[in-house]
Parts: structure tokens; C-alpha cells; sequence
């Protein structure tokens, strides 16, 4: 469901009954052609915090609809681990500006299917990995078997050649050497807590710096303020 007021309802009926659910917020732009309050899984990190029990809400982001909304699903998804909250993920394809599609995994943007599959891998996810595509046309109900089967073996595929990825010594030598020397740039390496803190701080850092650069240069000058760009030598 997209509806947050389903999920509500969801939490007050399952905290009566103490049947112990989790609940995952699936973001969607549109649907098919009005907009959805909650477009993004961005939009639903920031809801939950509001919820009176929100230890028991997370996200359900989708490679189709984050697709839609012109986003990095990639990125999505690693805010959404980095915040604890990614209860579920759905696992399809998508080309950026249609509606919804549900093509299938790895079928429109393979690198992209790599590095998302790369990702929960490195990071240890164990929540489901729903493949919510439809099958395209079939002689029958086995076809569409066989099409599940298929998002099945591309996630497969593209987990052991991540594996592969993490494990080439040709791979990781080249990785060392484009990192080598860069100290103004963050190291291309496995995503971890620790490297998103490392760039959070270094962003707020610069954030700070740009403030205190735009302080000074508004501080006042004989009895005024300067004109913008008149500061300066």
C-alpha cells in the first residue's frame, strides 16, 4: 500500500491485536497521473521520526518509482539503510521519464542493477528482496514462472560477479591507485557507516566554511555594506 493513513491504521490494529508487524512505506510519484503526497522514500525517512511508534515504520523503496521521480535509487537506498530503515526493497527495472513499467530486474539500466545488488550484499541486508515486475507477453502461466525465474537468476548473477568485484586483486590495485593522493575527495571503497560519516562531516564542514566566507564578506566597510562583487582586493 502507498497510503500512510493504511499504514495508521495498520500500527493501531496490530498494536491492539500484539500481532508485533513491521511496516514498510512504499513512495511513488505519481499514480498514474495524480501526484502522491509521499513521492520519494526521502519524503517518508522524514515522516516516521512524526509517528508515535515509529520503531515499527520503515520503507519499502522501489527501483521503478524512485526511477520515476528522477532520482539515484541507489542513493535511496542508502539513506534508507543508513537510517535503520530498510524493512523491504522491491526489485524491477524502470526508464526514467515513463510511468510506472515493472520491467523486469536488470532489463533496462544494468549497471545500475549491479551496483544496487553490490550494495546489498556488502552491506549484509537480510530483509526480502521482492521482485515486483510484470511478466511481459506469455504463452501461459509457466511463462510467467519463467519470467520470475529470470529476476531471480539476473540478481544471482550479478551477486556473484559483485563478489567477484570485492575479491579481484587487478580490480581493488586499480581502486588503491585512484585514491591514492586524493586526499580532498573521499576514498572510492564498500559503503559503511563509517565513510557516510566521514562525508556528512566534511559536507557540514564546508557548509560552515561557505557561511563564515559569506559573513566576511558582508561584514561592514566604513560605516556601509559593499555592493555584491565589489569585495576584494
Amino acid at each position: 500500500m502507498h497510503s500512510p493513513m493504511h499504514h495508521l491504521f495498520g500500527i493501531a490494529r496490530s498494536l491492539d491485536r500484539g500481532y508485533g508487524y513491521k511496516f514498510a512505506l512504499e513512495a511513488k510519484p505519481n499514480e498514474p497521473r495524480a501526484d502522491i503526497y509521499m513521492s520519494t522514500s526521502g519524503h517518508y525517512l522524514g515522516f516516521i521520526p512524526s509517528l508515535d511508534h515509529p520503531e515499527m515504520v520503515g520503507v519499502n523503496p522501489e527501483v521503478a518509482h524512485e526511477t520515476m521521480a528522477g532520482l539515484n535509487f541507489l542513493h535511496g537506498v542508502a539513506q534508507a539503510w543508513e537510517a535503520g530503515k530498510l524493512f523491504h526493497i522491491d526489485l524491477n527495472d524502470q526508464m526514467p521519464g515513463r510511468y510506472d513499467q515493472d520491467l523486469r530486474f536488470g532489463s533496462a539500466n544494468l549497471k545500475t542493477a549491479f551496483w544496487l545488488v553490490k550494495f546489498l550484499e556488502d552491506v549484509g541486508y537480510k530483509g526480502p528482496r521482492h521482485f515486483d515486475a510484470h511478466a511481459y507477453r506469455t504463452e501461459d502461466y509457466e511463462g510467467v514462472k519463467d519470467f520470475a525465474r529470470g529476476c531471480m537468476r539476473t540478481y544471482l548473477i550479478l551477486k556473484e560477479k559483485a563478489q567477484r568485484w570485492n575479491e579481484d586483486k587487478e580490480i581493488q590495485s586499480i581502486l588503491k591507485e585512484i585514491n591514492s593522493g586524493r586526499k580532498s575527495v573521499l576514498a572510492v571503497e564498500r559503503y559503511s557507516k563509517k565513510v557516510t560519516a566521514v562525508a556528512g562531516a566534511r559536507v557540514r564542514q564546508r557548509q560552515d566554511d561557505g557561511k563564515a566566507s559569506a559573513l566576511r564578506a558582508a561584514r561592514p566597510v566604513d560605516g556601509g555594506y559593499p555592493v555584491r562583487g565589489a569585495v576584494g582586493g
